[in-house]
């Protein structure tokens, strides 16, 4: 019996048009699985094998091209690699002060352990991973984030999404949807039981049944500047939302990463840990006056660098020709796409100094995500699973980064274990069929900006939510008084243009349910930063400018009100405090050390 039966599907739609309308439920694709993974990133991947391994059918979904989409493909080549024989204590100490007293020390253990694993799984199915004459890893060791030494495995990303692709489809035969996007899951007695998705080539709504749902979809970065983040637009946390799921430490949604202005270029720590220096406009280095560190933590980068900006010092430069050759080579080997992207612009980024700015990526960098109950991907409403950025990371990176070697270890860890845990899931529980009223209020709700004559267009709702996010004084320094502006502003916009949002064709269709998403993101984001009155890692509050470890040494949870099965979206939502686990840092003998004070100038 094949993964995915099809049980009602019509004919081959017409040619598209310009007012194209879409037909209502009834003609409608239906298809059924066992195991319903969203995203074909490393998450998704890894949650459809997993799903497989456990016998179950699995359909994969994928808004653009399963292994070959998002932010795991161009995720920069490099992975924590850390082995049972490593310094694990030093590593989660000195990550803990990266995540500013936020994470949980045993989720971080537990993913570093599992990470290996992961890894020398993918050797042994013959990927596409560096090892030595005896079959080990390679590893290379340096300082990244100012840590005192961090080991990594670098390889092709592109290579290995390729391959995972391979191993997931070609020989787990988990069945996929390429291009095809979802916009609502199906919920029956509290439980997910599937989800209604759109089919831009074929121009089809399709409805699947599935007894377990793996988000895996990606974060939110506004379309940010990087490689990857245009398709990145938040639908896994309204999807999530809008069935009752809880989001967590959503104001920490505002990441960075110093990027060259004429190119996406990731792989910055790198760079510093081998010899790159940020200099102002006067030639003067500056990280020291933000950072007690250098090479500095990630997002504590962006704010030196709109530091300086403010103060008149501005622009800033990456001073990249104190690197030796053999370690610029190697930079270009291990970030190959990053360089031929560089390359393309005809100027060499390391012979002299060049301009560097805070290139926005909203969630992709930081913990912002739906909230896990555990290590199994479990979210807060029965059959949903959560992996990759889709998830929560609060527990791994806190209010810290996890760009540059612990998002792609992420990924592999929580896609596993959510798609082990989803195919037993859909093992113990019989088959739910989803009430029909809601398919069809679910499929009226997918096509309706193209039921529409005219009304607003997504880019240029998309273009004004970006201009409320990107900026300076919204997201790198924000206060109360701006936070409750565009907040304001982003209400109005929901209110106001989003119920008349209008697609003119497929490809439209699409747009506006990425809109939508961000729309929610956006205010949800908003929320959460007036709601937490200190500042701690990528969340500055001028207005509460110290870290405040008695009152927020939490995680700020953010829960839908009233029924799953009435539209949650707009309703204001709750939010309460989780405590962090202050025993397993004593347990370590982990103790906060006091917050750098941020100098005048920045403010």
């Amino acid at each position: 019996m094949s993964d995915t039966t099809p049980s009602r599907r019509s004919g081959p739609s017409p040619p598209s048009s310009p007012r194209q309308r879409t037909s209502g439920p009834g003609d409608t694709e239906r298809l059924t699985t066992d195991v319903l993974v969203i995203g074909g990133g490393l998450a998704g991947l890894w949650a459809a094998i997993r799903a497989r391994e456990q016998g179950q059918r699995v359909l994969l979904v994928e808004k653009g091209f399963a292994g070959a989409s998002g932010c795991s493909v161009f995720a920069g080549a490099v992975v924590l690699c850390l082995t049972p024989d490593d310094d694990l204590d030093t590593f989660i100490a000195e990550e803990a002060q990266d995540a500013d007293y936020l994470l949980d020390p045993e989720w971080a253990e537990f993913v570093v352990c599992d990470n290996y694993e992961r890894l020398r799984e993918i050797v042994a199915w013959g990927g596409p991973i560096p090892v030595d004459a005896d079959g080990q890893l390679v590893r290379r060791r340096g300082q990244v984030h100012g840590r005192h030494t961090v080991a990594r495995v670098a390889f092709d990303s592109a290579e290995l999404m390729k391959f995972m692709r391979k191993v997931a489809i070609g020989r787990r035969k988990a069945k996929t949807l390429d291009q095809t996007v979802v916009t609502n899951l199906l919920v029956e007695d509290g439980r997910v039981v599937g989800a209604v998705a759109l089919r831009r080539q074929e121009e089809r709504v399709t409805v699947i049944r599935a007894q377990a749902v793996v988000l895996a979809a990606g974060g939110c970065s506004w379309r940010g500047t990087h490689f990857g983040h245009d398709m990145v637009c938040g639908e896994a946390y309204k999807l999530a939302w809008d069935v009752g799921a809880e989001l967590m430490s959503m104001e920490f949604g505002n990441g960075y990463m110093a990027t060259y202005r004429h190119a996406d270029t990731h792989g910055q720590c790198l760079l510093a840990a081998i010899g790159g220096k940020f200099i102002n406009k006067h030639g003067e280095t500056f990280i020291h006056r933000y950072s007690p560190r250098d090479p500095a933590p990630t997002h504590l980068i962006p704010r030196a660098m709109a530091g300086e900006v403010r103060a008149g010092r501005g622009p800033i430069r990456y001073d990249l020709t104190g690197i030796p050759p053999a370690a610029r080579e190697q930079w270009k080997r291990d970030f190959a796409l990053i360089w031929r992207g560089m390359e393309r612009t005809g100027i060499d980024a390391f012979d002299e100094p060049r301009e560097w700015f805070p290139g926005f990526n909203g969630t992709v960098s930081a913990s912002a995500g739906v909230r896990l109950l555990d290590r199994s991907g479990a979210t807060t409403v029965p059959g949903l699973y959560a992996a990759g950025d889709a998830a929560s990371r609060s527990p791994l990176i806190g209010a810290g980064s996890g760009i540059t070697f612990l998002n792609l270890a992420w990924a592999g860890v929580s896609g596993a274990q959510a798609g082990i845990a989803a195919a037993q899931f859909a093992q113990r529980h019989d088959a739910a069929a989803p009430d029909e009223a809601s398919v069809a209020a679910a499929v009226t709700a997918a096509v309706a900006p193209q039921q529409r004559n005219t009304g607003a267009t997504p880019d240029g709702i998309y273009m004004r939510l970006q201009e409320q996010v990107i900026g300076m004084d919204a997201n790198i320094y924000r206060h109360g008084d701006r936070l409750r502006d565009v907040l304001a502003a982003t209400e109005r916009l929901r209110d106001r243009l989003l119920p008349v949002i209008h697609a003119a064709d497929w490809h439209e269709l699409v747009k506006c349910h990425e809109t939508i998403a961000t729309c929610f993101t956006t205010e949800l984001m908003y929320r959460a930063a007036l709601v937490r009155e200190e500042s701690r890692g990528w969340h500055y509050r001028e207005d509460f400018p110290a870290r405040d470890d008695e009152r927020w040494r939490v995680w700020l949870v953010a829960a839908p009100q009233g029924s799953p099965s009435e539209p949650a979206l707009w309703t204001a939502p709750e939010f309460r405090r989780l405590p962090v686990p202050l025993e397993a840092y004593a347990a370590r003998g982990i103790a906060p050390t006091p917050a750098m004070p941020q100098p005048a100038a920045a403010g």
